[in-house]
């Protein structure tokens, strides 16, 4: 079952970048590739199964062990156990789905805002580096988890000139089931 565990949190971060790949450098102008948004979906429902195998398997559903060993190693690698960081991880899949539901918005002609975006992305990246780097327990998934982020630094990143970056804010969307861009 490890490898359930295991599975499902890698998956679901490749399909997150892959995701915000499409729909920022592999956009057909400023329409995202037609795949994104369900790669982002899928990657999603995969992050809240590695949750909950996580608590099944890890932890009994017993939250409050979840708690304790979530904060024993934040306390290893920053000096600091706070109980509550488990609760950045739940935070971290509704903010996936928030962003979803956002991008299916844009979808109708409401285009998120540009700081609203940076803000998720940088939320974003703090986790998955923490997660996928930081608290890796592996070799090969540091690696996997240093490429992961340097596709997301890499779609982030407008294609005019290294260090600009671009926001969705601006992406023109196709409407669901029209094939219109709004």
């Amino acid at each position: 079952m490890t490898v359930l565990l295991y599975a499902t949190i890698w998956t679901a971060l490749l399909l997150f970048a892959a995701a915000e790949a499409g729909r920022t450098r592999l956009a057909a102008g400023n329409v995202p590739a037609h795949w994104a948004w369900a790669a982002w979906n899928v990657g999603g429902a995969l992050t809240l199964v590695h949750l909950l195998v996580a608590l099944d398997l890890r932890y009994g559903w017993n939250h409050g062990a979840a708690a304790a060993e979530t904060a024993r190693r934040s306390a290893e690698v920053y000096g600091v156990g706070w109980r509550g960081s488990i609760y950045v991880n739940y935070l971290f899949v509704v903010c996936w789905f928030a962003e979803s539901w956002r991008w299916r918005r844009a979808a109708g002609g409401r285009a998120p805002s540009a700081t609203g975006t940076w803000l998720l992305r940088l939320f974003f990246l703090i986790v998955i580096v923490n997660g996928a780097i930081v608290f890796a327990v592996h070799d090969a998934g540091r690696v996997a988890g240093v490429l992961i982020v340097a596709v997301l630094l890499w779609s982030w990143t407008a294609p005019g000139g290294v260090g600009r970056l671009q926001s969705n804010a601006g992406h023109a969307y196709i409407k669901s089931g029209t094939g219109k861009v709004s």
